[in-house]
């Protein structure tokens, strides 16, 4: 754990990349209001699903409500894209490790 918290900022940290945004406190008071907050820094983050405490966020709630305080950290989920097919998947793991996989040898 880092020492950064700062008491006066909501932080949203993206799982994918690592990329944080902090949202400053001051006039926050719903999820809605968080939200859009976010959608005005990162608009690319406006389909992403937010979690805290390890619950997903609803679209809207008093952020009192569910516990997020000034220093808290939400985390933020891009949507799932579609997972590739078994053999595709095998391909990029072969692929990661410097082998050719072709699916006859399978």
């Amino acid at each position: 754990h880092t020492g950064w918290s700062d008491m006066s900022v909501v932080k949203l940290r993206s799982v994918a990349d690592e990329e944080a945004v902090e949202i400053a406190w001051a006039g926050l008071e719903t999820l809605a209001d968080l939200r859009r907050a976010l959608a005005a820094r990162r608009p690319d983050w406006t389909s992403h699903t937010l979690i805290f405490n390890g619950k997903v966020l609803p679209k809207d709630a008093k952020l009192a409500k569910l516990n997020i305080t000034p220093g808290a950290v939400v985390v933020v989920v891009a949507p799932r894209r579609a997972l590739p097919s078994k053999q595709e998947a095998k391909r990029q793991l072969w692929a990661s490790l410097g082998v050719r996989w072709d699916p006859g040898n399978a």
